[in-house]
């Protein structure tokens, strides 16, 4: 019966860190588009500066 309550919190741990993994992958291209903006942003108020 221990065995049984060891696998089902295995299956339910992988599981968790499978939705974890999921959601990471599904957020790097929206993170992408972030970073891009932010470094558009960085490089036009460095050029302002600089004037």
């Amino acid at each position: 019966m221990q065995e049984i309550s060891k696998v089902g919190v295995d299956l339910i741990f992988c599981l968790i860190i499978g939705f974890l993994i999921i959601q990471a992958s599904n957020s790097a291209p929206k993170n992408q588009e972030l970073t891009n903006t932010l470094s558009l942003e960085s490089a036009r108020i460095s050029a302002e500066n600089l004037q």
